[in-house]
């Protein structure tokens, strides 16, 4: 009896470190898996750090963090609850590990992309340093598809630095809009499906996320959320954030006269697929793949439509 053939992969560009990459890597892992669809990614590199010629700033970070975990209260996200000199300043070591994975004889596509989640895991969920070797090859461990002996060795030899840097170099082109960036089979290609967020100043003096506007901040910190259906009431229960960040979202509330869970209610604009800007093609099976990547159902039989959702789970 012959095998299944491999699916063709999506293509996503994106940034280990960008919190809207994460959540669209979630909804998309999370599709496939409602509807028993077989997934590979192909990850690609959009190193901010290398665009901005910085770190990507924890002050711009942790906000975003609060903004969507108040949405998505299931995906378990935090601010940083690890000591301030563990935050990493880095997240090239972690993409260079998740490049260096998709060698065969370490883990290939499939191994890569366990390893990709198992680092977002790491870094959003539990505050763990993920720009450190040890704690790259201890999430590597938990990793089924991964060998992480194989990996250590492979990293030794600077495997995935000379990959970041050529897909550094390509991203810089036209085609590559910011992170994430998918490419699915069949020609779909779209950078922030969903929700568009802008922030209300310059983050460097103290801005915050905001979303009255849609639109695209590209290379810097791209902003990109998931559809869902309609604007998702906002928990019953203040979202948790360091005092700093409490003190930023809740003088941008009082500017506004409102309560910080009130302004936070307002950040995020939840856009279904299909309103103006947004299409979405369900015309031809091809679009299959296309709508997994915006974590939707196709429509047709069996109850299931072309709205949008996302599902929950842990990242």
């Amino acid at each position: 009896m012959r095998a299944a053939p491999e699916p063709r992969p999506v293509t996503v560009w994106s940034d280990l470190g960008c919190p809207w990459a994460t959540l669209a890597l979630h909804t998309l892992r999370t599709a496939a898996r409602a509807r028993e669809q077989d997934l590979l990614i192909d990850h690609r590199a959009f190193p901010l750090e290398l665009f901005n010629h910085q770190p990507t700033p924890k002050y711009i970070v942790e906000p975003e963090i609060v903004v969507i975990s108040a949405h998505r209260p299931d995906l378990g996200w935090r601010p940083w609850a690890g000591k301030e000199y563990d935050y990493p300043s880095t997240m090239l070591p972690a993409m260079e590990a998740v490049q260096a994975a998709k060698d065969p004889s370490v883990g290939g596509l499939r191994g890569s992309d366990e390893l990709d989640a198992g680092l977002r895991h790491a870094f959003y969920v539990e505050s763990r340093c993920v720009s450190v070797p040890s704690e790259i090859l201890d999430v590597a461990a938990g990793c089924e598809h991964v060998d992480e002996e194989a990996l250590a060795r492979a990293l030794e030899r600077g495997a995935g630095r000379a990959e970041i840097y050529e897909q550094f170099r390509v991203a810089q082109g036209p085609d590559i809009q910011g992170s994430p960036h998918l490419f699915a089979p069949g020609g779909y290609a779209v950078h922030n499906p969903g929700a568009h967020v802008r922030w209300t100043g310059d983050p460097d003096k103290g801005a915050c996320p905001a979303s009255t506007a849609t639109t695209r901040r590209g290379r810097r910190n791209c902003s990109t959320c998931w559809p869902g259906e309609g604007s998702r009431p906002m928990p019953e229960r203040e979202p948790r954030a360091s005092s700093a960040t409490y003190d930023r979202l809740a003088a941008a509330a009082a500017a506004e006269g409102v309560t910080v869970r009130a302004y936070l209610g307002r950040l995020t604009e939840w856009i279904a697929p299909g309103r103006p800007g947004h299409p979405v093609s369900v015309a031809r099976p091809v679009a299959d793949l296309r709508l997994v990547s915006l974590g939707i159902d196709a429509p047709g039989s069996d109850g299931r439509g072309s709205s949008g959702s996302t599902a929950p789970g842990s990242r």
